[in-house]
């Protein structure tokens, strides 16, 4: 990890811990990574599509009970997360994971709580998967459209843009087995 991005998930860790929540998930990333004040291109990207800071904290909210764990463990997606930014740093050839591979690890996964987030909080989902030159999965597609209500693609359009999370997943179990 860069030096940058484990400041940003000690960030996530303190967003998951203030909160009381029982671990960290992919939301407290976007906290995270929008919180930052550099010119990291994962925040201006996530700014640029409409992300506020202010309006996410208040959507992802506080746990009323308080927690008894000491140590908060990531989340199933938030694990899928790192290994979709490893996988994307490998491809690209890099030698670091940065706050950009991060973000595009985290909007690989269409059912994680930080895409949930960046919906809720009406994000423009299409110009932030653009920016990180991800492809939309068909479900984040009709998300969109149905948030923006645009007129359903064709399923010509929905097959040409969709997703290459199976692809990921398969090429992520290569390379922790090996084979």
């Amino acid at each position: 990890f860069s030096p940058l991005t484990r400041e940003i998930l000690i960030v996530a860790q303190n967003e998951a811990d203030n909160r009381r929540h029982n671990f960290i998930d992919t939301d407290h990333i976007i906290l995270a990574l929008v919180s930052h004040e550099s010119s990291v291109g994962a925040s201006k990207a996530l700014r640029a599509s409409g992300a506020n800071y202010d309006a996410l904290s208040q959507l992802v909210g506080e746990n009323p009970y308080v927690t008894t764990s000491k140590r908060l463990e990531l989340s199933r997606d938030a694990k899928q997360m790192l290994q979709n930014a490893v996988v994307e740093m490998k491809r690209t050839g890099s030698i670091q994971i940065t706050p950009e591979y991060l973000l595009i690890g985290l909007l690989q996964i269409e059912t994680s709580a930080g895409v949930e987030l960046l919906f809720q909080a009406k994000c423009n989902i299409k110009q932030l998967y653009a920016s990180m030159d991800v492809s939309l999965p068909t479900r984040v597609i009709r998300q969109h459209q149905q948030q923006f209500n645009q007129p359903a693609e064709t399923a010509d359009n929905l097959n040409d843009n969709e997703g290459c999370l199976p692809g990921l997943i398969n090429r992520i179990k290569q390379l922790f087995t090996g084979g």
